[in-house]
């Protein structure tokens, strides 16, 4: 098996490494469990977004806690500001995850799902 698969972390090892992304900065986004565990194995934060599968994905959280996101968002665009925040580019008093669905309040800010589309990778502290 590739470890350049999800939910294994080697493209994500092998992108920091090419690009100088310092990985314990960024911020993984995705809608699938394997997107969230691949960010968490490679160091990153990690959002899940209820599009695409990210319903799917945040119903069965229960099933594995390894791979509960550090926020989770309603869709990219409800995604921005928390990942903002997580990157330290937000005010200290910004509402972090405001957007997201009330239902999904009891889980930590920092750990929210990504938005559909294939995982969307964030690389604050690049080197470029």
């Amino acid at each position: 098996r590739c470890n350049c698969r999800k939910p294994e972390p080697g493209l994500l090892l092998s992108a920091a490494k090419s690009y100088g992304i310092d990985l314990n900065r960024s911020v993984l986004v995705g809608d699938a469990l394997t997107d969230v565990l691949a960010g968490k194995r490679a160091g990153c934060r990690t959002v899940l977004v209820l599009t695409g599968r990210g319903q799917s994905a945040l119903d069965a959280l229960h099933e594995d806690p390894s791979t509960i996101p550090d926020a989770v968002a309603r869709d990219l665009q409800s995604a921005a500001p928390i990942i903002s925040r997580m990157v330290g580019e937000a005010e200290p008093d910004d509402a972090v995850g405001r957007s997201a669905p009330a239902e999904h309040a009891a889980l930590p800010v920092q750990a929210q799902p990504r938005a559909y589309a294939p995982a969307a990778f964030v690389p604050a502290g690049s080197k470029r």
